[in-house]
This record gives C-alpha cells, sequence and structure tokens, in this order.
C-alpha cells in the first residue's frame, strides 16, 4: 500500500487509535474476567483427572495382583484335598447297577 497524502496517513493513523481503543475494551470486559476464571478451573479440572486416572491405575494394577494371588491359592486349596485323599484311601467302588 503506497500513502499518496496525507490523508491517507491520517485514515492509517485513525485505523490505528480504533484497534487501540478496542484492544483497551476488550481488556476490560467482563467476561473476560469469567473467561479467564473458567480456564482456570478447566486446568484445576485437567489436573485433578489425572491424578485420579493415577490412583485408578494404580488400584486396577492392585486389583489384578490380589485377583491373581487369589485364584491361585484357590486353586491350589481345592487341589490339595483332592490329592491328599487319593493319596491316602483307594477310589470308591462305582454303584451298583439298578437295572
Amino acid at each position: 500500500m503506497e500513502m499518496t497524502s496525507l490523508a491517507d496517513l491520517l485514515d492509517v493513523q485513525d485505523l490505528d487509535l480504533q484497534i487501540d481503543r478496542l484492544l483497551a475494551r476488550r481488556q476490560s470486559l467482563p467476561e473476560l474476567d469469567a473467561y479467564k476464571g473458567a480456564h482456570d478451573r478447566e486446568q484445576e479440572l485437567i489436573a485433578e483427572i489425572q491424578v485420579a486416572a493415577g490412583e485408578l491405575k494404580t488400584l486396577e494394577l492392585e486389583f489384578d495382583r490380589i485377583h491373581l494371588a487369589t485364584t491361585r491359592a484357590g486353586r491350589r486349596s481345592t487341589s490339595s484335598p483332592q490329592r491328599a485323599s487319593s493319596r491316602s484311601s483307594p477310589a470308591p467302588p462305582p454303584p451298583p447297577d439298578a437295572g
């Protein structure tokens, strides 16, 4: 854009002044405070979600560990009596034929 006259320069200065006024007005809008508050709260919630996600992961791992341990213990306890009884006494005879 080539400035050909003093009028063009004055137009540019007027536009620049209008832009400065709009920027100053924007900084004082009540909505800006509401936006800043909402943004701050969003950041707090994101941090809380990250903490909760970490706690959830820890609990899931602990649950899996306990579940695996109880499953193994349950298998051992159900198989141990069968082994012990098979060693100590012979199998019972089959029931008589009712036919």
